[in-house]
């Protein structure tokens, strides 16, 4: 199993992301990435990794996608790496596109899914 600990639903991935995550991991189970209050100090900071950590290690996964608040996520990921967790970030290719529209210059960026890699320290 892959736990999708992101802001970013399964149901909302790419065809291809869902693709390439069942075939490697079989399902694939949702747990919102918490919001960081930013005035939390270090403590605070491992506080709530620890008991993410916990929460999720309790699932026994084969892996973890883990993306958001930096400093949260950092933590998080050497707890699960330390306990021998799989954890995974994903890579995606930006492509921009840019028009003028009435004078105004619009960005509009797409983020392709490339694939998953691990963390590494």
């Amino acid at each position: 199993m892959l736990i999708n600990f992101t802001n970013h639903p399964y149901q909302c991935w790419s065809d291809i992301q869902k693709k390439v995550a069942e075939e490697n991991y079989g399902q694939v189970i949702d747990i919102s990435f918490p919001v960081v209050d930013p005035q939390y100090n270090e403590e605070e900071i491992m506080r709530m990794a620890e008991k993410w950590a916990e929460e999720i290690i309790s699932l026994h996964p084969e892996a973890v996608l883990c993306q958001g608040e930096m400093g949260l996520c950092f933590a998080i990921v050497k707890i699960l790496m330390k306990e021998g967790v799989t954890v995974l970030h994903a890579c995606s290719e930006r492509i921009v596109r840019e028009t003028m529209k009435e004078g105004n210059l619009i960005k509009v960026s797409e983020f392709v899914f490339r694939r998953f890699r691990k963390y590494v320290y």
